[in-house]
Parts: C-alpha cells; structure tokens; sequence
C-alpha cells in the first residue's frame, strides 16, 4: 500500500514535476507549450514541436528495448526501491541496477550484489536494496530491457521513514502528461492553422502511446493518402519501431537485429525443406528477392518473408487442392497454419511473425501461374531449377533468374525503389483454377485496395 510523505517540496523529474505527496493520479503539467517557431507549414511546424518536446522532456517513451535512466531523488535515508511492472511490460529479462554515485564521491561502482536485479517477465513486483554504505548517494535506476517489442508500463517507488512506499515515477502518468502538452501544442496553433489532418496524426500519436496500434493504424489510413507519410511522421513513428508500409503499421526489418533475421530465415528454411517433400519446385518470391538483388539485404519496410511452392497442373488441379496438401503437410510437422486465403497461408513462428507460403500451378503451356501476380508471362524456366543463396548466413532457395523474375513482378524499373507498389491481385484472371472452397475467402490488403476500400 502506498504511503505519503510528510515533505511539502517539489521534486523534479526530467523537467516535469511530481510531489512526492502524491499517489498514481492525474499529472501535474508544465503549463502549455507556446508553438514551435520553425520554417514550414503548419504541419511541419506542429511535427518539429512534437519531436523537439518528445526528445527534451520524454527521452523514455514508448520504453521498448533500449537502456534508460530513472533519476531518483535525493532521498537521504532511502535505501529500497520497489519496481512494479504490468502484465504487458514484455517477455524476456529486464535488468535493473543502480547508477552509481558521481566520481567525486570517490566511489566508481557498486557490489553487483547490492545493485541488480532479474525481472523475469512473470512476477509484478521487484524490490531492489542498497547497501547502507551508499544510502542517499544513488542517483538513478538503469533498466535494460532487451528482445522485447512492446511498452509496458513501469511504476518506481522509494521506501520513506514510515516504511511506506511512495511514488517518483509512473511511466502511464508520463505518457498521459505527453499526450496532453501535444494537445496543449495543437491547440497553441489556433483553431485556424490546425487542419483535419494534424489533429488526426494526433490521434495516430495518442493511440500508439496507449499502445493501440490497430486504432492507430485505423487513424492514419484515414488520411487521404497514408502510403505518402511525411519524413517528420515516420521520424515519430520510428520511436515506436514502426512505418507504414502496404501490410499496414509494422515493425519492419529496419527495426530488426542481425540475430532476429537470422532466426527468421532459418524458421524459413525449415518450412521449405518440408514443402520440398511435396514439390521440388519451392523458391522465394515477392520483396526479399528484390531486396537481396538490389540492395543485398531485407527492404527496410518490409515485415515478411514470402515462399512460393509450385505444383504440376497434372498432379494437382487447382490452387485449392495445392493449398489443402500444404497446409496437411506443414499442420503434420507441427508448423502453425493459419488464414484461408486465396493462394497463400500464414505460417506463424511466434505471436508477432508470420511468413507466407503461396502456392501456384506449373500450366501446361510452360507458364507458371502465380496469383497475386498477372496469369501469363512468368516462365518455369525463370523460377526453377532454383538456385542457392546465403541471407543472412542461411542458405535459402531463389528464382533461377532472379533479375527476369523482377521484371516479370516489379516491372522494368524494379532497380528503383517504389513504396506504394503494388501487385495486380486479380482473382477473375485465376477463376478457372481456383478450386472449391469451404469457407469465405479473407482479403489481403492488397485486394482491399484494389477494390478501393483501404
């Protein structure tokens, strides 16, 4: 149970003030922030302020997985501290020690035993304890949160004289107070110069710090053309370890380590060593081919890997048989299957990544049919006998001739970037071999926007 102090003072903490008589409720706010004097436009104005007032005053949020300071109070007699965690704080272990003294107390660091602590990602509450040589010389709590993509909310307390815990910081009542001076800066512009558009990035904001992604991502595709997010935006939106890209609001491999790539492709070879029990006929496809061709590496705003495996049309009469064999032979081998779309399954190799596998027939003409690409024009001789590369230290299956293949799918410009691509995704092009299906066929966003709904 909390207590409350006896001291009437204010304690700073990184520029926004907190009494220590207080517990977990509203935020006492710095009064209003006046706009932002910078070049541009209203919107570029109202984005600069937004950044510089994140970066000064709330360096911490979203906590995801980077090291940060919590500076404690010069609190003389505090000696334990308690860490409490909530449930969506992330897997993984969290680390918490003490910062050290400054130099000129003469001490460097102190016994590790004094000063760590394993949050193991289950219990709610840690308590860390100072030896008494050091009580009223700590200056900060150091936390190192790593493998773990999500912003849990942390709450800090010191233990006062009456051995009652009493609140320095609230990583919820932090993100309320940054929510609110963003409002206070959106409102200083005047009602004038503020559009639809910036209060609607606002929401994109408010919905990300509350760790509502799904209503973020809702949000912003309210936009006129969200494909086109502005530099200043996707600056934000890196905060989060996330950006826009045509599978929606992501954390894409930018945001990836080596590691985590790594483990990904080899997740991916496994699935193509048992699709090749099937089919000897099993490549990569889609944006990590491009990648690997044109810049030697994962597409930054990418988040997924597609496989395509391909069937005899003698053997296999349509992409609905070819699916069914996929997903009995992958479901056996204790791969996750999931979706029931057109021509492709998701293959889940954790709570938060998929890969696609998708399936498509060998014709009789020679072509290879594979939707959501155009029906005709991609030859077998271009996607098999595939050819081995290594990605990431894993060695894995591309197109025979991985430069016609881009042609064939991006286009003759495919050495050039392009964000807003987008594949035909025509099913009437495939209707003859489609297959009967037992249930409603889910959307992609692709054929979501092809039908001009996103």
């Amino acid at each position: 149970m909390m207590g409350t102090g006896t001291s009437s003072a204010w304690i700073p903490i990184m520029s926004v003030f907190v009494s220590p008589e207080r517990s977990m409720g509203q935020p006492v706010l710095a009064k209003p922030l006046a706009p932002v004097a910078t070049k541009g436009s209203a919107w570029d104005q109202l984005i600069d302020g937004i950044n510089k007032l994140w970066a000064a005053d709330y360096p911490e949020i979203p906590w995801l997985d980077k090291p940060f300071i919590i500076p404690v109070p010069a609190i003389r007699t505090a000696r334990r501290f308690l860490i409490e965690f909530d449930p969506d704080f992330g897997g993984g272990s969290t680390t918490v020690f003490i910062q050290p003294p400054a130099p000129a107390v003469g001490v460097v660091s102190l016994p590790p035993q004094h000063c760590q602590i394993e949050y193991d990602g289950v219990a709610r509450q840690c308590i860390l304890e100072v030896g008494a040589d050091f009580v009223g010389r700590v200056r900060g709590l150091c936390f190192i949160k790593p493998n773990s993509h999500t912003a849990g909310a942390v709450s800090c307390f010191f233990e006062n004289d009456l051995k009652a815990w009493e609140l320095f910081y609230g990583s919820q009542e932090r993100v309320f107070q940054l929510v609110t001076r963003m409002r206070q800066m959106v409102r200083a512009f005047g009602k004038n110069a503020v559009s639809r558009e910036q209060e609607r990035i606002l929401s994109v904001l408010t919905h990300l710090l509350l760790r509502r992604i799904d209503l973020a991502q809702f949000a912003l595709e309210r936009s006129r053309q969200p494909q086109e997010v502005p530099p200043r935006l996707a600056c934000l939106l890196d905060r989060f370890s996330l950006t826009y890209s045509g599978h929606g609001l992501k954390r894409t491999f930018k945001f990836w380590s080596g590691a985590e790539k790594q483990s990904y492709l080899s997740f991916a070879s496994e699935v193509i060593a048992c699709l090749r029990e099937l089919t000897e006929r099993v490549a990569l496809a889609g944006g990590i081919v491009l990648g690997f061709r044109r810049d030697g590496a994962l597409i930054d705003w990418d988040d997924d890997i597609d496989v395509f495996a391909a069937f005899d049309c003698r053997k296999c009469s349509d992409l609905a048989q070819a699916l069914a064999l996929v997903e009995s032979q992958l479901s056996s081998r204790g791969f996750k299957v999931e979706g029931n779309f057109f021509s492709h399954r998701w293959i889940r190799q954790n709570p938060r990544q998929t890969l696609d596998v998708f399936v498509g027939l060998v014709e009789s003409d020679g072509n290879v049919a594979f939707y959501p690409s155009r029906r005709r024009g991609l030859r077998l001789e271009t996607m098999f006998p595939s050819v081995t590369q290594q990605i990431h230290g894993v060695p894995l299956p591309l197109p025979a001739d991985c430069d016609e293949y881009l042609r064939f799918a991006y286009g003759p410009d495919w050495r050039s970037p392009d964000r807003a691509f987008n594949d035909p995704w025509d099913r009437s092009e495939y209707a003859d071999i489609a297959g009967a299906r037992t249930g409603p066929i889910q959307r992609t966003r692709g054929e979501l926007k092809r039908c001009g709904i996103l």
